[in-house]
């Protein structure tokens, strides 16, 4: 579960940098 939220985060974060 903790995997998920951290690679959900990862996923926030590059998407806010593109």
């Amino acid at each position: 579960m903790k995997t998920f939220l951290i690679l959900a985060l990862v996923a926030t974060t590059a998407t806010t940098a593109v």
